[in-house]
């Protein structure tokens, strides 16, 4: 029994990047013609796996679209750092912010305001920062978060000098609400809510964290990174989930990734923050961050970054109006169908189950009837063997699982063609 496409090349992923094989190069002395440079790239990215072959099965990114990736290249010399210079492209900024206000919630008498990030990671790091500096009479804080929360809000605990308490998982692998709740004390100053975690895609209870964000006058941040672009229109299309958006008057700041499900560009992420009438969700403009010098003028922003690229801002405000609302929703409903064909042809393998139900295009892999420390080694040992066929999921060796993410570069034939692979290493190896 032959699995399909072998590896020409197994890689050692524990050495790629180790001192001992790295090539030490020096500045050079002279320039070379540019058929040689890209002869000398193209061998180095040799290594790199392409969205494109359909392999990539665990990334919760994907093949930026053609229009996003045509339109980034046209402007690549915005500078959102300098809005005075780029005014343009902060307008196209300033109604994007609001296009996607508007996505997630957000009436027109709401006063939604953002900046485009690098990421998810910027973007929780800017939330936080925004509910500490609002409470600066807190001297220890603490947030409080579900266990199965992004690891950047691990880095935010310690640029910030932050307590994180975790509410541990329940069976169903949503947080404990009556733990979380006994976690919150006067020195909390952010509750966080996760539309979307990163091991199974599945959505807090972001309803009832927000009924504690009221009880408790706390700041409120939802991490929509993965679901921020997908839930909107999974509801569209029947689908039930707590209130993660703003709808819900007590949720402050949302953080999404149009790189991920929106098709954009590498990097792009969107920070947005509700600036309210209360105490709580007020924003100052003190807490923005002023550059004095820059030549179109100083002007502050929320961003972490001082250069920031506008064309990803370009992008996705292009890609936005060429596809249309309708335009995601076909393909968010096409990630969901293949994550349910592959959800019931896991099911139909005695030695694998699926971990729950899935909420959105994310589906957790597991062996059936093992305990933990078995699960994890045997998982371990399957994810090795589909890397060196060249299938790359996402592996969480602590949980025991494999992550399947349905994403735009992925079709039912590629499904398939792992499916396949997938039998035949269950049945040589396990």
């Amino acid at each position: 029994m032959e699995l399909s496409q072998r590896s020409k090349t197994n890689i050692d992923f524990e050495n790629l990047f180790s001192l001992n094989t790295l090539t030490i190069s020096t500045f050079p002395k002279y320039g070379s013609n540019p058929e040689l440079i890209n002869n000398m790239l193209r061998n180095d990215v040799l290594n790199d796996v392409s969205y494109k072959s359909g392999r990539v099965l665990g990334a919760m990114s994907t093949q930026p679209h053609f229009f996003a990736a045509k339109l980034y290249s046209e402007y690549m010399e915005k500078n959102l750092g300098d809005r005075g210079l780029n005014p343009g492209t902060a307008k196209i900024e300033a109604k994007l912010v609001q296009m996607m206000g508007s996505l997630l919630g957000a009436s027109h008498t709401d006063a939604i305001k953002g900046n485009m990030t690098s990421g998810g990671t910027e973007s929780n790091i800017i939330a936080i920062y925004l509910a500490k500096s609002l409470q600066p009479e807190i001297s220890h804080p603490n947030i409080v978060l579900s266990e199965a929360a992004h690891y950047s809000f691990e880095k935010i605990a310690r640029l910030m000098n932050i307590e994180l308490r975790f509410a541990h998982l329940k069976d169903d692998f949503h947080p404990d609400m009556h733990e979380y709740q006994s976690l919150i004390n006067d020195s909390t100053i952010a509750l966080v809510g996760i539309a979307g975690t990163s091991a199974l895609g599945l959505v807090d209870p972001t309803d009832k964290i927000a009924e504690l964000a009221r009880k408790y006058h706390k700041f409120l941040h939802i991490d929509g990174a993965f679901g921020g672009f997908v839930l909107p229109f999974l509801e569209k299309l029947g689908h039930q989930f707590p209130i993660y958006d703003f709808r819900s008057p007590y949720i402050n700041t949302i953080s999404v990734d149009p790189h991920k499900m929106g098709m954009n560009v590498n990097p792009s992420g969107i920070f947005l923050v509700k600036d309210g009438d209360d105490d709580n969700s007020k924003v100052k403009k003190e807490n923005g961050f002023k550059i004095p010098y820059l030549a179109g003028g100083g002007f502050r922003t929320f961003n972490i970054l001082g250069t920031r690229p506008g064309a990803p801002a370009i992008s996705f405000w292009g890609l936005i109006h060429l596809l249309g609302f309708e335009g995601f929703l076909e393909i968010v409903q096409q990630a969901w169908d293949l994550t349910k064909y592959l959800e019931d042809q896991i099911q139909k393998l005695p030695q694998l189950s699926t971990v729950c139900s899935p909420e959105t295009n994310v589906l957790g892999i597991q062996f059936s009837n093992e305990n933990n420390i078995r699960s994890s080694k045997k998982i371990k040992k399957l994810n090795q063997i589909l890397r060196e066929h060249d299938w790359y999921l996402g592996f969480f060796e602590n949980r025991g699982l494999l992550r399947f993410v349905s994403m735009p570069h992925v079709n039912q034939a590629h499904i398939d063609e792992f499916l396949n692979d997938l039998k035949r290493i269950l049945y040589y190896h396990f």
